[in-house]
């Protein structure tokens, strides 16, 4: 059953844990801790000076920080505020930050002192306001006085239908887009999913390394944080060792990752022997495809529940998930979350598939997006007659259990036949000698496209060769579906949250053939 009691502004959640825990805690990273009543006095002085700024409702204010304490505090305390946070990845280059502020007509940012020189070369963007979080110097204003100092300034009620939201795209292809959330969109989440489905409580302490500005980590921790008045320790950076020793030193109950970071904390247990999870309720997977093997070896080998789902920014976190103690299949990602409908209809005509039949997989819901920002054909064409359109392919079985196939955009089609780069990874992620690896279709003139497998072999240790590869998958996928080429690489290029960004291998191999003929 939906948790309506839930279902409320999130300064309101805020002022409820700090009345009814004030002095557990809130959030922690490696610098400090804070309480429920801490959180809540600087959440409120920080929205108290952001007004006191001249900041009104409809502004957008930027937030330019690692994963910390103080990420929550802005991103909180913005939308206490009345105002819309809109969160960057503290690594962005000069380029995306320009690009997102100019977008969002943002004027107001709260960094760090790291990210000084960065700003002063954005000259093209007008900046009114800058708070310094560590060492603020000249005219920037100094953010921990802010959140320190009460303010007799009125807040306006925090309405659960205003945006408090503008979080970009992943940008895997072109630039980013501004998906604008509500208030009420934020909350839904822990409300239809975390508390009820997942029985998330203030018993619960989650570990969470994602990035915090992006929907899974946002809307699945941070705010039912708050919501149900758990504890969540931050890790600035994932590293396996880190994620272990964290889930171990704060007993953890509830973790949180993208499935190649669950792929390295199984190498680490594989390398370094297995630790204490013994804490553990489950982990909670996203961001994307989680496939059978790693799901069965990571539940087998750390005995720990690993639970899948489907989500993305316009849909503020999950749209569907596994349940707890709930039906596994794997490699699905489960059915909807409550008060959420799932369809899977034909791209083309609308029309919806029969179980076990391919489509485009489409949600309606409260946890929706009202649109792209500033972009009304792009969310015409995302929004349409009430559902989002999600660009991903899925099929569900006779039970409704969805499992997603690819991108509509991402399927290789080589001589007419649609190979999904998930099937592959999936199956070459399996073979030894193996550490990461991404797959993508490579122009041909034959066939218009063919897979290329993107491969990184063990520390120390050469990536198998493409005989090796061939081999490995003739006896295991369709034959068209062999990876035509393999290429060794340092590195797999992801986003934040997870999923590969297959045009910049495409890049990386053209660029090898364009030296090679050199």
């Amino acid at each position: 059953m939906i948790d309506v009691d839930k279902i409320k502004p999130i300064s309101a959640l805020i002022r409820a844990q700090a009345e009814q825990r004030p002095d557990k805690m809130a959030f922690a990273d490696r610098n400090r801790r804070i309480t429920f009543a801490e959180l809540d006095t600087e959440t409120e002085n920080l929205a108290k000076g952001l007004r006191a700024l001249g900041l009104e409702p409809g502004d957008n204010v930027a937030v330019l920080l690692p994963n910390s304490v103080d990420q929550v505090v802005s991103m909180l305390g913005i939308v206490r505020a009345g105002l819309t946070c809109m969160a960057m990845p503290y690594d962005a280059v000069a380029k995306e930050v320009a690009f997102k502020m100019t977008d969002a007509e943002t004027r107001t940012i709260i960094t760090r002192a790291g990210r000084r020189e960065l700003l002063a070369g954005l000259e093209e963007v007008p900046i009114d306001t800058v708070l310094v979080t560590d060492k603020p110097k000249d005219a920037e204003l100094p953010f921990r006085e802010i959140v320190a100092t009460p303010r007799d300034i009125e807040l306006p009620v925090e309405d659960l239908q205003a945006l408090a939201f503008l979080g970009y795209t992943s940008g895997t292809t072109g630039n980013p887009k501004g998906v604008q959330l509500r208030s009420y969109s934020a909350v839904y989440m822990n409300a239809g999913c975390m508390a009820p489905i997942l029985g998330l409580s203030d018993r619960d302490v989650m570990v969470c390394p994602l990035p915090l500005l992006h929907a899974f980590a946002l809307f699945c921790c941070v705010i039912p944080t708050v919501a149900q008045g758990a504890s969540t320790y931050i890790i600035g950076r994932f590293t396996p060792g880190e994620m272990v020793k964290r889930i171990a030193e704060e007993k953890a109950t509830v973790a949180f990752g993208v499935p190649t970071m669950y792929h390295h904390m199984l190498l680490h247990a594989e390398e370094h022997g297995l630790s204490d999870l013994s804490s553990l309720r489950f982990c909670m997977s996203a961001g994307a495809p989680l496939g059978p093997a790693l799901f069965n070896k990571f539940q087998e080998e750390l005995g720990v529940p690993l639970l899948d789902g489907f989500g993305s920014t316009e849909t503020a976190g999950q749209a569907t998930i596994n349940w707890l103690g709930g039906k596994r299949v794997p490699g699905s990602c489960g059915i909807p979350i409550l008060g959420v409908m799932v369809r899977v209809v034909d791209p083309e005509t609308g029309v919806d598939k029969s179980y076990g039949e391919e489509g485009e997989m489409i949600v309606r819901g409260p946890n929706l997006m009202t649109g792209y920002h500033k972009r009304p054909e792009d969310t015409a064409r995302a929004l349409r007659g009430g559902w989002y359109h999600t660009g991903d392919l899925a099929r569900y079985d006779r039970d409704g259990y969805l499992t997603v196939t690819g991108r509509l955009k991402e399927i290789i089609i080589r001589g007419g036949q649609n190979i999904a780069p998930v099937e592959i990874e999936e199956c070459v992620l399996q073979m030894p000698g193996v550490r990461d690896c991404a797959v993508a279709g490579i122009p041909d003139e034959e066939m218009g496209e063919v897979p290329a497998v993107f491969v990184i072999g063990h520390e120390g240790k050469p990536a198998p060769t493409h005989s090796e590869i061939v081999d490995w998958c003739t006896s295991r996928l369709t034959p068209y579906k062999i990876p035509s080429i393999s290429m060794a690489v340092p590195e797999i290029p992801r986003t934040p949250s997870g999923k590969v960004k297959r045009f910049l291998l495409v890049e990386a191999y053209e660029k090898q053939g364009l030296e090679a003929e050199a």
